[in-house]
């Protein structure tokens, strides 16, 4: 795409990019008109499972994976795209806002979790609360980062997501974007 010699006009292809979905809504809105005036004739299938991945692209499934994947073998190339932190969403009028925002209180909450079927650091979220001697909360499971929102805007459910996640939903959303009450691990 980037090459002197690149001729755009003439070339057609598709690529078909692994990618969760949280990952797709940072990404693609930034990537896709790049694309679409370097390429005009490059099309973009993405495939929200990232399990797999590494098998995957040796069979030419897929032509790139992103998101977290831990280990790569010899042979293939990875970058690091960025680093994020954890924020939390909730909706604006939770209750939950009008109190101090402690551990304590976020522990009590009941949280919703992306199931997203692979390893992409949500659970650091309840790695961290586990350590402390609170009541265990079963976290609600939902299918994909467009439903969970639409979920926490509606209930008094709380969302932990990469904060570049929550600035771009709460964007769209009346949802409130909060630090967590304890340290988590960078995303």
């Amino acid at each position: 795409v980037t090459s002197r010699s690149f001729a755009p006009g003439e070339w057609r292809s598709k690529a078909t990019l692994a990618m969760p979905d949280h990952q797709a809504l940072v990404l693609l809105p930034r990537l896709l008109p790049r694309l679409r005036e370097r390429a005009p004739h490059l099309d973009i299938v993405t495939d929200p499972l990232l399990a797999g991945a590494l098998r995957r692209l040796e069979l030419g499934e897929i032509d790139l994976a992103v998101g977290q994947i831990s280990d790569t073998p010899p042979g293939y190339l990875r970058r690091s795209l960025y680093s994020d932190r954890f924020a939390c969403l909730l909706r604006q009028d939770h209750p939950a806002l009008a109190q101090d925002w402690t551990i304590e209180r976020f522990a009590t909450l009941r949280h919703a979790v992306i199931a997203s079927g692979s390893e992409d650091g949500f659970g650091q979220v309840y790695d961290g609360l586990a350590k402390l001697d609170l009541p265990d909360r079963d976290p609600m499971l939902v299918p994909n980062m467009l439903t969970a929102p639409a979920m926490i805007a509606e209930t008094d459910l709380v969302l932990t997501v990469p904060h570049r996640v929550a600035t771009r939903i709460a964007a769209m959303m009346p949802l409130a974007v909060v630090e967590p009450p304890l340290e988590l691990p960078p995303y």
